[in-house]
């Protein structure tokens, strides 16, 4: 069950790379980013001066370190000192930022590492918690954004939505849909909402209620290393503030996202479909 309420059930987090001083590339995020942001921070600025110890201090003391999606290659700071003590004591190596996307706690980061005199373009998710990381997810090599990192931010970018609305902050609400015209949501094959003051609009009417969102499933199918479709089986409920539900309902919503120009991902077109009562079949004369 992928829940989302109280922002993200099950959300792997993230956090990399800003390397010491101005680096090419872009970092987003809708919230403060200077948390997770900052830890990075840390650890790239300490890698990039060689402080092997000021570097390691920047990760939990069990950190994992996974290929993504869940194979395990090593745990600890001890298995980040084998890795990069040797080249760090001898004043080697330095990481430079590519491209970096923060989503709530995740930052997905593309980056090159300079290290023994080869260069690797990574793609790497980092989870920060408590000004440490938590977790190293290695994705992919390559030259451009991989389907993964796409797929994972599309979901990420989902859990975000639902938080937002739920959260209620007008600015956010707005900055979840493309402002360029482009913007529709349907329900049930009907035009709902043409821009973010639609969606403000239908949730000032909403009397104060809060609304509990679950996806039982979501699949993402990647158009473009800027843009995916997204379906997800939803139920939602209406609470009052004490917490007493009001009326529920679920279905089918569909999401066309895209990734924007300054780093954050946004609503194109959106559909509801309601769940519907099984209807029964004509009878066919033979």
């Amino acid at each position: 069950m992928y829940r989302i309420l109280g922002m993200t059930a099950g959300l792997m987090g993230a956090v990399l790379s800003c390397a010491a001083g101005p680096q090419p590339g872009r970092a987003s995020d809708r919230s403060d980013p200077s948390g997770p942001l900052l830890t990075v921070q840390r650890r790239i600025e300490a890698f990039n001066r060689h402080d092997l110890e000021a570097y390691l201090a920047t990760h939990h003391p069990e950190v994992d370190i996974i290929r993504y999606p869940d194979t395990l290659l090593g745990r600890g700071r001890a298995h980040l000192r084998r890795i990069f003590g040797p080249n760090l004591e001898a004043g080697e190596g330095t990481i430079e930022t590519v491209d970096q996307t923060v989503i709530g706690s995740t930052v997905i980061s593309e980056e090159r590492l300079r290290l023994g005199g080869r260069t690797e373009h990574l793609v790497v998710l980092y989870s920060v918690a408590a000004d440490q990381i938590r977790t190293m997810r290695l994705v992919e090599e390559g030259p451009s954004r991989p389907s993964s990192v796409v797929e994972f931010e599309a979901k990420a970018f989902l859990a975000e939505y639902f938080e937002t609305l739920r959260k209620g902050d007008e600015d956010a609400i707005r900055a979840l849909y493309v402002k360029d015209g482009r913007f529709r949501w349907d329900t049930d094959g009907d035009t709902s909402y043409r821009s973010g003051d639609d969606v403000l609009a239908s949730l000032r009417g909403s009397q104060g209620l809060e609304f509990d969102t679950q996806c039982g499933s979501m699949e993402v199918v990647v158009a473009s290393p800027s843009h995916a479709h997204v379906r997800c089986d939803f139920s939602t409920r209406a609470l009052r503030s004490d917490g007493a539900p009001v009326f529920s309902f679920g279905g089918v919503m569909t999401f066309f996202i895209e990734r924007q120009i300054d780093g954050p991902w946004a609503v194109v077109r959106g559909h509801t479909s309601s769940l519907r009562a099984p209807q029964a079949r004509p009878h066919l004369p033979k």
